[in-house]
């Protein structure tokens, strides 16, 4: 079976949205994935997929959005200026690091409701 990877957002829309019953990963794929996806959106097809895609769909409103993600990202900003603060003067920093961890904390609490905390764990 071949497999094709998209870019243009109107074809993913297309895929994903306007005429998803066509396009499917198949047992092929669900059997490589079962052990790390499960039975999740990102594994499965048909009714299923489109009843998990319509409840995660409800998770982004412009309200979840304005709410959720901007808690989120507030808190993590101020655990950031926390670890900053704590870093002695004139020590050099590895920025892409902490923004790096930052950024993972946010959106896996976004994402899956859990806190890593990677960015106050010691590297």
């Amino acid at each position: 079976n071949p497999s094709y990877v998209y870019s243009d957002p109107k074809i993913i829309e297309y895929v994903m949205k306007t005429n998803w019953k066509n396009w499917v990963k198949g047992e092929r794929f669900f059997d490589r994935y079962v052990a790390v996806l499960g039975r999740g959106i990102f594994n499965v097809d048909g009714p299923l997929w489109k009843h998990q895609r319509k409840t995660a769909s409800h998770m982004f409103t412009m309200r979840f959005l304005r709410d959720f993600m901007s808690k989120v990202f507030t808190e993590g900003a101020g655990e950031l200026c926390q670890v900053l603060d704590a870093i002695p003067r004139g020590q050099a920093v590895n920025i892409h690091d902490l923004m790096f961890r930052y950024t993972l904390d946010a959106f896996v609490e976004i994402a899956f409701g859990v806190k890593l905390n990677c960015l106050t764990a010691n590297p």
